[in-house]
């Protein structure tokens, strides 16, 4: 079922934006109240950032399973069910008496975010017509920028003016009215013959798995040395389970994912060019406060509002023009553009981060936003359009499972070339001439998914 009338299509964008809102604002809202929750817990700082790494694992982890199943049922039952388990999360999180019901609190409310986030683009495929997909990409785009960008700021202020437990109770109303949205705006879809298929459970243990082992070797690496016992077993953890996942798939009846999507080589590139390409976002999340602090003098909040120009011209640019862009070119192409356009900008910050003043750094703020603004939705449009009417949940898994890998392989790789260097600036540089490279990269592997054709999806011109 398609939506012809705008005004449909507008009131399924709300409800799912509320839905992607909260689960990006609940990835980072904890992190500037974890003093104040270790303290009231008595627990470590170490031992409180459980609270957001048991959150993003789990949401990862989960995506490829929830991807299957969104294929199986009906959708909006689905993520329906998605908002009640995430608002339910976020109540037990808020009412927690300890550490430990806090983070398994946090798991259920990561497995609502994921169902969130893998329904949410499985929705916009599904139900907007072909001419519609890519300013709703955009729309989504721009709520998901917001939603990382006040994450942290708003929980300040929520823990400094209430408590900190209120950033859990605000779920609640903000949830609530997101459900009666979903049941007023979208549609019951009808049920195909695949969705009597049943769940591949060992596949979904063995990519859970696999993913754990590879998220722990990123994660903490540079902290006990990447040729430390702990990595090395992690690596290879995620070899071994990567390995058997592979054979499990290969051999099921109805696998939880089809590798043989993988054989469309435009598919791959492009899924590849979302890995490569996305790292240098979270890269600069990570460090450019590290360098306005260090090497411009800013203090904590004069930094967090000086992000803004950055993210809100990312929110501006990819829900305005750019979405609606792919709608009419070949999303590729606009991709390959996007990318090399933050290629330059990064190499252009470069080479000006040491100049005096802010003149540069706005310039470049200004320019790798706009430019990942038009990536964002384009890539996304680009990925979804590969997807069968059966197969809109499995294809928004592998999408948002790779773009949850780059991000955590942007911060891991950013910060270890950023490190390699003793002098700060030099260190600066060469992280962004490493985001230079990345790009360049990701831009090449979105040209070579022009030049091949893939098995689904329509091609424009």
């Amino acid at each position: 079922m398609t939506l012809k009338d705008r005004s449909a299509q507008i009131g399924l964008i709300v409800g799912v934006s509320f839905a992607l809102l909260m689960s990006k604002i609940d990835s980072s809202i904890v992190n500037i109240s974890l003093p104040v929750i270790s303290q009231e817990f008595h627990v470590t700082t170490s031992q409180a950032s459980w609270i957001i790494i048991s959150y993003l694992l789990i949401l990862t982890c989960t995506l490829l399973l929830f991807g299957k199943i969104c294929d199986l049922i009906n959708i909006k039952r689905f993520f329906m069910a998605g908002y009640i388990i995430f608002v339910g999360g976020s109540l037990m999180c808020g009412l927690s008496p300890n550490l430990p019901v806090l983070v398994a609190s946090r798991v259920v409310q990561a497995l609502g975010g994921a169902i969130l986030n893998i329904a949410a683009y499985a929705i916009v495929s599904r139900f907007l017509p072909p001419g519609g997909i890519g300013w709703a990409f955009g729309i989504l785009t721009a709520v998901n920028a917001v939603g990382v960008s006040i994450g942290a700021p708003l929980g300040g202020f929520i823990t400094v003016h209430l408590s900190w437990r209120w950033i859990f109770f605000i779920n609640i109303p903000i949830g609530c009215v997101a459900i009666l949205q979903v049941i007023r705006a979208i549609p019951n879809d009808p049920v195909t013959g695949r969705r009597r298929s049943r769940i591949d459970y060992a596949g979904a243990v063995l990519s859970m798995l696999s993913l754990l082992s590879l998220l722990f070797t990123l994660n903490l690496g540079s902290e006990l040395g990447w040729l430390s016992l702990p990595i090395v077993l992690f690596f290879l953890g995620f070899a071994v389970f990567a390995f058997l996942f592979i054979v499990v798939e290969k051999r099921a009846a109805d696998p939880l994912v089809h590798l043989d999507i993988f054989s469309d080589r435009s598919f791959l590139l492009t899924l590849c060019a979302t890995v490569t390409a996305l790292m240098i976002l979270s890269g600069t999340g990570i460090l450019m406060p590290f360098y306005l602090e260090q090497i411009k003098g800013m203090t904590a909040d004069k930094v967090g509002l000086f992000m803004l120009i950055y993210t809100g011209i990312f929110a501006v640019v990819s829900s305005g023009f750019a979405g609606k862009l792919s709608d009419r070119i070949t999303p590729a192409k606009i991709c390959a553009a996007a990318i090399f356009s933050v290629a330059l900008s990064a190499l252009f910050f470069a080479f000006t981060l040491a100049l005096p003043g802010y003149t540069f750094v706005i310039i470049s703020f200004v320019w790798m936003g706009a430019s990942l603004g038009f990536f964002m939705p384009s890539n996304n449009n680009q990925v979804m359009n590969k997807a069968t009417p059966e197969t809109k949940g499995e294809v928004s898994g592998l999408l948002n499972t790779a773009v949850n890998l780059s991000f955590t392989l942007g911060i891991c790789v950013f910060e270890t070339v950023y490190s390699l260097d003793t002098d700060i600036l030099r260190g600066f540089r060469n992280a962004y001439v490493f985001g230079f490279i990345a790009c360049f990269a990701a831009m090449v592997l979105s040209l070579l998914s022009i030049r091949v054709k893939g098995r689904t999806g329509g091609e424009r011109g």
